[in-house]
């Protein structure tokens, strides 16, 4: 925080100074002297308190997705804004009141390529304030490689990634060592991630074999003329009680008929 708060102190003073004597803002060239003029400069939507947070290591998790130009940003999300406006029933004054994203964060985050996006710019500012060279931003965009691969190759669903993603945030978010970003974290890995589920075989009653015992008895309502057996569960014999011809009921046995003549 020291080394921080004295590299925004030289930068502030530098920029003020170029500004006081007409000097022309900082070129690409010189961005690398100049952090906080090359986001200015490339990332104007990133204000100063936002920034101020992520580089002192302290961005909450809800704000990730403000890295995003508002443009940019994933329609169905909630905390688009940071306060939101809401009425007093007992009043009916207005107020504002601080806005949670949801624990699941499916509104932030629909998508790999959203998850992605925010990410690519969040290494890229560790990267560009990195002054111990760490190469934590190296180890940033190595740990989207691992989400990427996660949802092509190992065919993991994005739900689960997006919880492993947000609690590894979390979890890491203050740390200066590259590999908590480079390796996978265990711990996290075996309460998030989950396979895709095998798809259920369906198999309609019609198909599936039968497990019900076949009755050696004759069906009555089957025999009965007038009535018939319509119930498709029946376990008697479908057949003629007399002949035992499974062509007719016994209503319709000719020899009835034959035996009465």
């Amino acid at each position: 925080m020291a080394r921080f708060d004295a590299l925004t102190a030289s930068i502030n003073t530098a920029r003020d100074t170029q500004v006081g004597s007409g000097a022309r803002p900082p070129t690409h060239a010189s961005a690398g002297n100049d952090p906080l003029a090359f986001a200015q400069t490339h990332l104007p939507w990133i204000d100063q308190s936002l920034l101020t947070s992520l580089v002192s290591l302290k961005l909450d998790v809800k704000d990730l997705i403000r890295l995003l130009p508002i443009e940019d940003r994933p329609k169905g999300r909630t905390s688009a804004h940071p306060r939101a406006l809401t009425i007093d029933p007992a009043t009916g004054m207005l107020s504002t009141k601080e806005v949670d994203t949801p624990a699941a964060f499916d509104g932030d985050f629909p998508d790999l390529n959203t998850a992605i996006y925010a990410l690519t710019i969040y290494g890229s500012l560790r990267s560009l304030y990195d002054v111990d060279h760490t190469g934590i931003g190296t180890a940033i965009f190595l740990y989207i490689k691992l989400l990427t691969r996660w949802i092509l190759v190992d065919k993991f669903q994005w739900a689960y990634v997006r919880a492993y993603f947000i609690s590894h945030f979390r979890k890491y978010q203050a740390s200066t060592n590259p590999l908590d970003w480079i390796n996978v974290d265990i711990q996290l890995f075996t309460a998030h991630i989950r396979t895709a589920p095998a798809p259920a075989a369906h198999q309609s009653n019609r198909d599936a074999p039968s497990t019900r015992k076949t009755s050696t008895a004759v069906c009555i309502n089957y025999n009965t003329k007038g009535k018939g057996c319509s119930w498709h569960s029946c376990t008697r014999l479908h057949q003629c009680s007399t002949c035992n011809s499974k062509d007719h009921p016994a209503h319709q046995c000719v020899k009835v008929k034959s035996d009465k003549q």
